[in-house]
């Protein structure tokens, strides 16, 4: 690792209006001497924030400094669905889960909020289809609609399809929606037994 000599500063810190103050010199227990690379970025500010190094010959600034969002202004609850109780082997259904933003932030597309299958796999979704994307950017107290198919098991049985919010590579948040559906076996009847009765 790297160390850059450094003289005694702080990094103020402004976050949902306060004021965070940590001071580098003998943080790491070396006279004058500040690792980068050692800093917890948790300290104080509950992960939300990363610190990137630049080096002291490149730029007046040591450090720069990227704000995120931490996980508590998130939320979400469960405001309705549109999913059978019990379903047919191979069958597809479209199926709805609406899901309000009960957070501080909304909900950007571009920043890859989705509705996700819990544990990344649910029975009635491939592995490609464990992401439902956002219909529009949400704003907190707004809800959206997440459309699906569904398609059920080849074996009859009961089964179980959670889904909860996401923002990608990051965190899961908010209320996680959960049901039970029966998948019964598929009757097949001769069409030539229709025409008997008709």
């Amino acid at each position: 690792m790297q160390k850059q000599t450094v003289r005694s500063f702080y990094i103020f810190l402004v976050l949902s209006g306060v004021i965070t103050i940590l001071t580098a010199q003998g943080y790491i227990g070396v006279s004058n001497s500040f690792n980068m690379d050692t800093l917890d970025p948790h300290i104080g500010v509950s992960n939300a924030f990363v610190l990137k190094t630049t080096p002291l010959d490149n730029i007046s600034n040591p450090f720069i400094l990227d704000t995120l969002p931490g996980k508590e202004i998130y939320d979400a609850q469960v405001r309705g669905w549109f999913i059978p109780l019990s379903m047919e082997t191979g069958q597809e259904y479209k199926v709805s889960i609406t899901m309000i933003n009960s957070g501080e932030a909304s909900w950007i597309m571009s920043e890859q909020v989705y509705l996700g299958a819990v544990g990344d796999q649910d029975d009635f979704v491939s592995p490609q289809s464990v992401r439902v994307h956002l219909n529009r950017n949400v704003s907190p107290g707004e809800t959206n609609i997440f459309t699906m198919t569904f398609k059920a098991p080849s074996e009859a049985g009961w089964y179980t399809t959670q889904w909860r919010m996401l923002k990608e590579g990051l965190f899961w948040f908010g209320e996680s929606f959960s049901q039970e559906i029966e998948v019964r076996q598929r009757t097949f009847i001769d069409e030539r037994l229709w025409q008997f009765f008709e």
